[in-house]
């Protein structure tokens, strides 16, 4: 992963783009899609509170250290929460998802084929970076539940950062069902 100790501080980040953020900007927004991307801004700058925002989408930050001890009088994190965008950063730092449309058969017999399209999207910035399962939790009416696991790993079934992706998740629904 990467970790920007200067994000937003001025064009080059004091220093992280090299003096050629043309060329190392557009590698770190493509290598922090599948990698994890973590920092802190460094300063209250006029830059910064013009771009610290958009920096953060495009680079697909995950986390942002915000609790050091010297952020707590920093004019740039006052400003943040003042302005309303500490509240932004909140809703969109990390993965977001939201479930679009589930579509599903009216019934199927046990042992028959479950079919079920799940819609979602991640309106957040980040992405899922560690290894998740992802399953089809089935409950009945008595409260029992069914786990029908997916055969690949989150990181590759779930959306990444501002997109949206259709689970196809089912298959052999178990006898016990």
């Amino acid at each position: 992963g990467i970790f920007n100790d200067s994000i937003g501080y001025d064009a080059d980040n004091r220093g992280t783009y090299l003096g050629n953020r043309s060329t190392w900007s557009p590698y770190l927004q493509s290598y922090s899609l599948p990698n994890v991307m973590d920092g802190e801004p460094s300063g209250d700058t006029q830059y910064a509170r013009d771009n610290l925002l958009a920096e953060l989408k495009a680079d697909h930050f995950d986390m942002l250290n915000m609790n050091m001890v010297d952020h707590a009088n920093d004019a740039l994190y006052a400003w943040l929460k003042t302005s309303g965008n500490y509240e932004v950063i909140r809703k969109y730092l990390g993965y977001r998802f939201t479930l679009a449309s589930v579509n599903y058969p009216s019934s199927v017999s046990a042992g028959g084929n479950l079919a079920v399209k799940v819609n979602m999207n991640n309106e957040g910035w980040g992405k899922v970076f560690n290894p998740r399962n992802v399953a089809l939790v089935l409950v009945d009416g008595a409260g029992e539940e069914t786990e029908m696991p997916l055969s690949t790993d989150g990181r590759k079934a779930l959306p990444g950062p501002g997109s949206s992706k259709t689970l196809d998740l089912g298959g052999t629904l178990p006898s016990k069902v």
